[in-house]
C-alpha cells in the first residue's frame, strides 16, 4: 500500500505527497486570483455574470486550500 508519506524529487528538494497537494492547490488559488484581477481589469468587457462566477471560484478554491493544509499539518504530527 502506498501511503501519503511518498517522497517525491522535485527541484533538487524532497517533499511528500501532502505538501504536494497544497502546493499544488495554492498554484491552483493563485492562477484564480490572478485571473479574477484580469476580469476587474476589464470589467467593462465582461458579461454580467462572469465575474460573480470567477470570484465565487476563487472563494471555493481559498476554503479548499486552507482546509487541505491544516488536514495536512494535523497529519503530519510530531513529524512536521
Amino acid at each position: 500500500m502506498i501511503g501519503t508519506r511518498t517522497r517525491l524529487s522535485l527541484a533538487g528538494g524532497r517533499i511528500d505527497f501532502g505538501e504536494f497537494r497544497v502546493k499544488l492547490l495554492t498554484s491552483i488559488v493563485a492562477i484564480a486570483a490572478i485571473d479574477v484581477l484580469e476580469v476587474f481589469m476589464n470589467f467593462g468587457l465582461a458579461s454580467g455574470r462572469e465575474p460573480a462566477w470567477i470570484v465565487g471560484i476563487l472563494i471555493a478554491f481559498v476554503p479548499a486550500a486552507l482546509v487541505l493544509a491544516i488536514v495536512n499539518r494535523i497529519s503530519l504530527g510530531d513529524h512536521g
